[in-house]
Parts: structure tokens; C-alpha cells; sequence
């Protein structure tokens, strides 16, 4: 099943949690991550196709690409989430890797997210090194 949003960006499909499959009247969560500068290099993002793997976060009208610092952690956020990918790609220049999505509004990146056993995502977003907004 797609949800209205996912259809609406053109994506294919999405996850059986996606978040933004709920009712209009539904009001989503305040956002649970933070901002922090950190440097991504040497993290861990799944891939599928000719892209990387979009999550949603409650909150965030944005497609996420979700970054680990463990395999062990990757696998098992998007084994939580039921969601498949082909194989796991490492940042190699982590303030390149941020600055290439300047274009893209839609898109953001978020650290480590995991599930409290509330069902909340709690997670961090990056800065790029150096720079406050």
C-alpha cells in the first residue's frame, strides 16, 4: 500500500510503519532528534536500486536517509521498520556527503535512529562541520 505522501513524491513504495500513512486529522509527534556537528565519515547507509533507502520520521515531512555508525545497528533499524535493501555503502567524505542534499529541501539525514519501547524514533541530525543555523 501506498501512502498518500510517498505517491505524491513519486516514490514507488513505502514501508508498512511509513508514519505518514495515517489519517489527515491525525497531528503527528513533535520531532524527537537533535542537532549536533558531527562528522558522517565512515558511516553506514543501505542502498537499493539506484539510491539510497528513505525512511520518514514522525514530524518531518522530509524522505530521511538513515546513517549508522554499526552494521549491527542498521540492520537492525530497517529489520524493525520490515524494509529490505540490497547492500551497505560507507560515507567516505561525511561533509561532502551532507552538503551534496543542499538542493534537495526534501531530503535530510539523520544518525543512529532506533525505537524506544514506546514506538517513538529517536535520533540525531547532523550539522555540517562548522556551521549553525
Amino acid at each position: 500500500m501506498l501512502c498518500a505522501l510517498c505517491a505524491k513524491k513519486g516514490f514507488p513504495e513505502c514501508g508498512p510503519n511509513c508514519e505518514w500513512s495515517r489519517a489527515e486529522n491525525d497531528v503527528p509527534p513533535k520531532p524527537t532528534g537533535r542537532l549536533v556537528e558531527l562528522d558522517l565519515t565512515g558511516m553506514l547507509f543501505a542502498w537499493s536500486g539506484e539510491q539510497p533507502v528513505f525512511t520518514h520520521v514522525t514530524g518531518d515531512p522530509r524522505f530521511m536517509i538513515a546513517c549508522f555508525t554499526s552494521e549491527t545497528k542498521l540492520r537492525a533499524f530497517y529489520e524493525r521498520l520490515r524494509r529490505s535493501f540490497e547492500r551497505i555503502k560507507q560515507i567516505e567524505d561525511g561533509p561532502e556527503f551532507l552538503t551534496s542534499f543542499d538542493g534537495h529541501p526534501d531530503v535530510g539525514v539523520i544518525v543512529d535512529p532506533y525505537y524506544t519501547p514506546e514506538g517513538r524514533c529517536r535520533y540525531v541530525q547532523p550539522l555540517v562541520l562548522g556551521e549553525r543555523k
